[in-house]
């Protein structure tokens, strides 16, 4: 596996949309849904290959309204989609090869989008699905307070360089937004942080925290009205001059989460396949 160092002053990964928390901020299922499983490229000499996902558009329409959208690009959290009546959307996904998407006129877009037929959204494109989506129903998507997931359909899209992944969880990026969803999700129901990864883990279904690039795992801390995730660091030992804070999360407020100092981890990369490169078990 080809490495990149990366600093943790340069990676830092989105909020959750502001649409996003509000649908978790009831305590029981909404009507919003969450698209897993998106399609991203990665080159194993520069990481995440983030001119890809521009490339394309996903067009999505629904009883109560429309969205169109960029592809989340494996480093963030997934598509969200407004309230969805019936659980069920009309789904494109439309490639405009060699270029930026162009600005459209989504209300006249979605006047022509139908079972038949895909609107012109950029000269030359090409649909690469076209049809309708089913929501599936889970529990962790309960959990969460969603009504549902939307699973992307599998596709094999062309990358400028190296390989597209179908995996919501492949990047550190991707496990730490899966993080911050159960948060997110627990405070708008409680409106508090949770105590411990446990009390969390419980109602959330949050899945385990990995260990960190020395083989220690993540350790969850309460400070004051802030959730930490600390790396113990190249010692293996918690409260020294090492730690590294991985991501600081405040109720209400915005989170951030910085890469790993000092462990060579190319930015894009499957977390699991790096800490097996270096000896370590994922969980």
């Amino acid at each position: 596996m080809s490495k990149q160092k990366t600093s943790r002053s340069t990676l830092l990964f989105p909020v959750l949309a502001i649409a996003a928390a509000a649908a978790l901020s009831a305590g029981c299922k909404s009507e919003f849904y969450a698209f897993v499983d998106e399609p991203f490229c990665v080159s194993g000499a520069s990481g995440q290959d983030t001119r890809f996902a521009h490339e394309y558009r996903l067009l999505i329409k629904h009883a109560n309204g429309y969205q169109v959208s960029g592809l989340s690009q494996g480093m963030s959290t997934p598509n969200r989609i407004s309230p969805v009546s019936r659980r069920k959307i009309l789904f494109a996904l439309v490639r405009c090869p060699g270029a930026d998407v162009p600005p459209i006129n989504a209300v006249e877009v979605m006047k022509e989008f139908s079972d038949k037929k895909v609107p012109r959204v950029c000269d030359g494109q090409k649909t690469m699905v076209h049809g309708r989506l089913e929501a599936e129903e889970s529990a962790r998507a309960s959990a969460l307070g969603y009504g549902g997931f939307f699973h992307f359909p599998k596709v094999d899209l062309p990358c400028r360089s190296g390989k597209m992944i179908q995996d919501n969880l492949y990047t550190f990026g991707q496990i730490m937004d899966s993080f911050k969803d159960s948060v997110n999700a627990f405070a708008g129901r409680h409106e508090r942080l949770p105590e411990t990864f446990a009390e969390l883990q419980k109602e959330t279904l949050a899945d385990p925290l990995p260990k960190d690039p020395w083989g220690s795992p993540l350790a969850f801390k309460r400070e004051g009205d802030k959730v930490l995730l600390v790396c113990a660091g190249p010692d293996k030992k918690q409260g020294t001059g090492d730690d590294q804070k991985i991501l600081e999360m405040s109720e209400g407020s915005s989170t951030n989460a910085l890469a790993f100092e000092d462990a060579e981890m190319p930015y894009g990369v499957s977390y699991k396949a790096f800490l097996e490169s270096r000896g370590i078990d994922f969980n």
